[in-house]
């Protein structure tokens, strides 16, 4: 296929390295001069030196894995930071209801609704923005926190209800927003990428000594620690096989198996896995290949 199709969200010429304006900074914030005044030039400036930053801190595929590509995945800590910067606020505002609400006769239940919409407004846009790193894993990790959402409507507006309800919910949901944010906050800081290598639909792939036919979805999972996962899973993009490798971090976000900032261990595992598997590539499809640099000048 030629290079005219927009594929999993990705503009032609862009299917490895990802729509360069996912990483274009805002010249200032949305009220600013600087936004309304901002040329096209600067912005390609702008782009153009995050992603030589982002790329040295890529390690960079080892020759004996030459037919491997990396896949950049979508940020996702610009989009986070509404729902993060928003769910503190929340809580403070829950916790001087909790202590000085009664005294000025508010409603006692006022204090748990802002801890629902603290926790709220952060599992929901975290679960959503999970996506643009191109499909949900293990979504069920994400939305474990929900469950106190609902127990706490029920107590406070259904059935449930026992004595000094609006004191536990209330510190319950608050300090469930906290280590979410914490955790969620760490999930999305991190760079992601997968590695991709086009195979045919009969591949037998040898993975850490053991043979394994090439199917879709998951084929093989390894917990590094409790917060890392090397994966691999098949892959129909576009017609084409591909067998796909992703470090899986915090709460299952894809984060970039060869970054600088994951341990060597990782990298270790990750280099073996991709030398083990090299020689089953099929030529890489016109389509999935960056732009020419003389096209990109056009």
């Amino acid at each position: 296929m030629a290079q005219g199709s927009w594929i999993l969200g990705r503009a032609p010429g862009y299917f490895l390295n990802g729509n360069p304006g996912w990483w274009t900074p805002p010249a200032g914030p949305i009220w600013s001069k600087a936004r309304r005044r901002d040329e096209e030039e600067e912005k390609v400036a702008r782009t153009e030196r995050v992603l030589a930053s982002l790329s040295e801190r890529e390690i960079k595929i080892q020759e004996s894995c030459n037919n491997w590509r990396r896949q950049r995945l979508r940020p996702l800590s610009t989009s986070f930071l509404f729902p993060a910067a928003l769910s503190p606020l929340l809580i403070a505002i829950s916790l001087l209801f909790l202590f000085f609400g009664e005294a000025k006769g508010f409603s006692s239940e006022i204090s748990v609704l802002f801890s629902i919409l603290a926790l709220a407004i952060l599992i929901f846009p975290f679960t959503t923005i999970r996506d643009r790193r191109i499909g949900t894993v293990k979504m069920w990790r994400s939305m474990l926190s929900a469950p106190f959402i609902l127990i706490a409507a029920l107590c406070i507006w259904g059935p449930l209800q026992f004595p000094e309800q609006e004191v536990i919910l209330t510190v319950l949901l608050d300090a469930t927003s906290a280590v979410f944010l914490i955790s969620s906050s760490k999930a999305v800081s991190k760079e992601g990428a997968r590695l991709l290598l086009p195979v045919s639909l009969d591949t037998k792939l040898s993975v850490l000594g053991s043979t394994i036919n090439w199917s879709k979805g998951i084929m093989f999972n390894k917990s590094i620690s409790p917060v890392r996962t090397i994966e691999l899973s098949g892959e129909i993009i576009n017609s084409q096989p591909f067998i796909v490798l992703d470090l899986l971090g915090n709460m299952d976000v894809r984060w970039d198996p060869l970054h600088y900032s994951i341990r060597k261990n990782i990298h270790n595992v990750v280099f073996s896995i991709m030398e083990e598997n090299n020689s089953l590539a099929n030529q890489w499809p016109e389509w999935a290949l960056p732009k020419p640099l003389d096209e990109e000048s056009e």
